[in-house]
């Protein structure tokens, strides 16, 4: 456990410098409790489910073992999430748009970051919005430094189902499934967003904004407070 507490307070340095300003959102006696779930593969029951206190979620890229993230800072919407390995994902209005030491060393780089994120059409639809804009043009950047790639997309979102979700707490989520079509080059794929219609977060979803990059695969276990409020439409 020594080893375990060690890792994950180098976790915390580490986002805090990634986040500058954020906002914590548990104290570290809460945020050392999920160090535990940083073990790949594991798979909360709904009673250790209920016992969290702080918002959870599975995450699977490509080939690699599912790890369980805690949200550790609210940058203003941008949502940072970490394991205890130092492991970082970043997300906004549940795309994901950085990554730290997530992909296997010398096999894929990282998520550096992604542009125009104010008119990702996911702001809108995670809002609430009625209208919202369905095309989205953005540069992305895989790597760093001199190995760093940039490369432009294309995406257009289309609503699809409305489905019955099954959380890993057993709750039935009412969902509208979201497609993003995403064209970048001479390669096309489908992203896949699982919106709740109550609150319009992202429960789940199957994302990637490069070919590079391994596709991901997250899920919701315990939701974020904020998030539960329902969104209101942008103006």
């Amino acid at each position: 456990m020594a080893a375990t507490l060690t890792q994950l307070l180098s976790a915390l340095i580490f986002i805090v410098l990634l986040s500058g300003c954020g906002s914590r959102i548990d104290s570290m006696q809460e945020t050392i409790g999920y160090a535990v779930f940083g073990k790949p593969d594991v798979t909360l029951s709904a009673e250790e489910i209920a016992e969290q206190s702080f918002p959870l979620q599975y995450l699977t890229l490509g080939e690699q073992s599912r790890i369980t993230l805690g949200l550790g800072f609210d940058d203003k919407g941008l949502y940072k999430w970490l394991s205890g390995s130092q492991e970082v994902m970043v997300t906004k209005n549940g795309r994901i748009v950085q990554t730290q030491g997530l992909v296997a060393q010398g096999q894929q780089q990282d998520l550096e970051w992604v542009s125009d994120l104010d008119h990702d059409p996911l702001a809108c639809i995670t809002a609430g919005g009625s209208d919202c804009a369905q095309r989205w043009s953005a540069e992305v950047q895989l790597g760093s430094g001199l190995n760093s790639r940039t490369l432009r997309v294309n995406s257009l979102f289309s609503p699809r189902s409305i489905e019955t979700l099954r959380a890993p707490d057993g709750t039935q989520l009412s969902v509208q499934r979201w497609q993003e079509h995403v064209t970048s080059g001479d390669h096309s794929w489908s992203n896949w967003y699982w919106v709740e219609q109550q609150t319009h977060r992202v429960v789940k979803s199957e994302q990637q904004l490069s070919l590079s990059f391994p596709r991901a695969h997250s899920e919701e276990i315990k939701p974020y407070v904020r998030d539960l409020n329902a969104g209101e439409a942008p103006q």
